[in-house]
């Protein structure tokens, strides 16, 4: 574990079924907790994101039209994942 302009760095391993154990600094650092949902984003070059539903939904309040609930969409992917998990 390290420190990079007063945040955590740290180095983990996937494992079994793809799991990834995230080390508690960096859990602490970025206000995930069992039962946070995140989301993985790949980006161009291959990096993963890993950002909290909290996170995006502070990033995107300003863009969504009036009346626009992101739950709805949260509970059908919850639902999907949690049918793949069981697979």
């Amino acid at each position: 574990m390290s420190v990079t302009h007063d945040r955590p760095v740290a180095t983990t391993t996937v494992g079994h079924r793809g799991r990834i154990i995230l080390p508690v600094a960096i859990q602490r650092a970025a206000h995930i907790h069992e039962g946070t949902r995140v989301h993985l984003r790949v980006l161009e070059d291959g990096g993963v994101i890993i950002e909290t539903t909290d996170d995006i939904r502070r990033r995107l309040k300003f863009r969504l039209p009036a009346g626009v609930d992101l739950s709805a969409d949260d509970r059908a992917e919850a639902d999907e994942e949690q049918g793949r998990d069981a697979a």
